[in-house]
């Protein structure tokens, strides 16, 4: 039995990971992405190529749910202090 530690398959699945994750909790998939590019390095396999593709796919789609989380946040936050004054 051989304890060979597959990296290419688990930067593959922490790449994937990090896709779901980046849309629901930016920061989990940001983290997982970053998780997922350094494990993908360890090997040269054409399956830690594709995790660190997904990897990066991930940052970015963790990024740009952030910016959109703030930005909802910041003009729904505006909208109602204007339209519904408490006072």
């Amino acid at each position: 039995m051989t304890d060979k530690i597959d990296f290419g398959l688990a930067g593959y699945v922490l790449g994937i990971t990090s896709i779901v994750s980046g849309v629901f909790s930016p920061l989990a998939g940001f983290i997982l992405g970053i998780v997922g590019l350094n494990v993908s390095n360890k090997e040269k396999t054409e399956m830690s190529k594709r995790g660190s593709k997904l990897s990066k796919i991930g940052m970015i789609v963790s990024v740009i749910s952030f910016i959109l989380i703030m930005a909802i946040t910041f003009f729904a936050g505006k909208y109602l202090q204007t339209n519904f004054p408490i006072a």
